[in-house]
């Protein structure tokens, strides 16, 4: 297993997309993490150290056996941030799914959760930290309002598709629609 730096065995060196990091406060100091979901009743808050500036990055490990992102000079394959969180609704299920040939090949690192309501349990969204190997890939992403909509990783870039997009492209979807889920599997 190759090594990076300290205590961070790395898993895989990505293209990173939407990874965000801010200064997150801890007792008397603060550090840089990429920060999931929310905090509170029937939500998950996650965070996921991260350095402040990049431009890829290696998954790793802290000492405590925590994800982590290191800066790398290689890209290989994606580092994705997805979060489905969208306007208020009673019922709100936001999700991400992708087709069943490649979902074995995505990894889910780190897993927050939002929710709406006092107590949580009016409707939730997922925040994810996915991790792959792929070049190439789309995810069908519910947000917690809404139709559905894909993000297409291609050639280096991603790009948020529509439905109707989708079908001019001749993208096979699955059996999915923008209020169904078809074959795609949930991660």
């Amino acid at each position: 297993m190759l090594t990076g730096t300290g205590h961070s065995p790395i898993i895989n060196v990505a293209k990173p997309f939407n990874i965000c990091p801010q200064e997150v406060p801890v007792c008397d100091s603060t550090f840089q993490a990429l920060t999931l979901g929310e905090n509170g009743p029937g939500r998950t808050i996650v965070n996921v150290a991260c350095p402040e500036t990049f431009t890829h990055l290696e998954v790793g490990k802290t000492k405590q056996g925590k994800p982590s992102l290191n800066t790398s000079s290689n890209p290989k394959g994606w580092l994705a941030r997805v979060s489905t969180e969208g306007d208020y609704i009673r019922g709100a299920c936001g999700n991400i799914s992708t087709s069943p040939e490649v979902a074995d090949k995505i990894r889910v690192i780190a897993r927050g959760k939002g929710a709406f309501g006092l107590a949580g349990n009016t409707g939730t969204w997922d925040d994810l930290l996915l991790e792959t190997k792929l070049e190439e890939f789309t995810l069908r992403v519910k947000p917690s309002r809404g139709d559905a909509y894909l993000l297409l990783f291609k050639e280096g870039k991603v790009s948020r598709v529509t439905y109707e997009e989708a079908e001019l492209l001749e993208l096979d979807l699955h059996g999915s629609t923008s209020t169904s889920r078809g074959e795609m599997v949930r991660l």
